[in-house]
C-alpha cells in the first residue's frame, strides 16, 4: 500500500490500508462468532468508487458520521433478571448477571445512508445492595459487536470500565470499548480494504423498582 494519494488520505482521515482480503476474513469471522450461524455469513461485497476523489468524499463523510461522538445511556431494574440469568450464583454478598446494551449507528456516507445499524455492548457485571440500593462490585467481559449492516464490519481490541453515581454510589457503570470498523471497496475496480478507528461510551446504571431518583 505505498501509493502517495493513500498515504495522504490516511493521514487526513485516521484510515489504514490493508488488502481487502483480510478485511473480508475478520467480517466473516466476527459475524459468525456472533450470530453463530453460518449461514447468514456472506462473502463481502465491496462499495464501488469510479476514482479516488469520489471515495475521498465517501471517507470523509464516513470520518464526520464517526466523530459525532454519543454516549449511550441506559437503566435496568436488577430485580428483573435476564434470560441468561444463573440463580446459582446468588450468594449473600453479590448477585451476578449479563446484560446488552444496544443502540442505534446512523451513517449518512453514501452506500451506507438509511441502512439500519446497532452499536452493541455485552457485559457480566455484580451488584450488592447498599442501604437498599444496588451497587456495582463488579464488571468483566466486555465484548462488542456491529449489527444489522453487513457492508462493514467491527474489531474490538480493548474494553475498560469506571463507577459513578447517578442517584447512590457506584450505581451506574461506565462502558468504554475501543476498535476499529473494517470496510472494502473497490477504487476503478481496484480492490482495498480499510480500517478505521472508533471508540463506544455507553452508562448502564442500577435502577431498583418505585424509585424516583431518575
Amino acid at each position: 500500500m505505498n501509493d502517495p494519494r493513500l498515504n495522504s488520505l490516511a493521514e487526513k482521515y485516521g484510515v489504514e490500508f490493508v488488502p481487502i482480503e483480510s478485511v473480508q476474513s475478520a467480517i466473516q469471522s466476527n459475524d459468525n462468532n456472533i450470530q453463530q450461524e453460518t449461514s447468514q455469513s456472506s462473502k463481502l461485497e465491496p462499495l464501488k468508487f469510479k476514482d479516488m476523489a469520489e471515495y475521498e468524499q465517501f471517507l470523509a463523510q464516513l470520518r464526520a458520521d464517526l466523530d459525532k461522538k454519543e454516549v449511550a445511556e441506559f437503566s435496568i431494574d436488577p430485580s428483573n433478571p435476564s434470560e441468561s440469568f444463573d440463580s446459582s450464583l446468588i450468594t449473600t454478598m453479590d448477585t451476578e448477571d449479563t446484560h446488552t446494551i444496544s443502540w442505534s449507528a446512523p451513517f449518512t456516507a453514501w452506500g451506507l445512508a438509511g441502512a439500519f445499524a446497532t452499536k452493541n455492548i455485552t457485559i457480566n457485571y455484580s451488584y450488592k445492595s447498599v442501604n437498599n440500593w444496588p451497587q456495582f462490585t463488579g464488571v468483566s467481559s466486555i465484548k462488542s459487536h456491529l449489527g444489522g449492516l453487513n457492508l462493514i464490519g467491527w474489531e474490538q481490541t480493548g474494553g475498560s470500565k469506571t463507577y459513578s453515581q447517578k442517584c447512590k454510589p457506584k450505581d451506574t457503570a461506565n462502558i468504554k470499548v475501543v476498535g476499529y470498523f473494517l470496510l472494502g471497496a473497490e477504487i476503478g475496480g481496484v480492490p482495498i480494504g480499510s480500517k478505521m478507528n472508533d471508540t463506544w461510551e455507553g452508562f448502564l446504571s442500577l435502577h431498583p423498582p418505585r424509585t424516583a431518583c431518575f
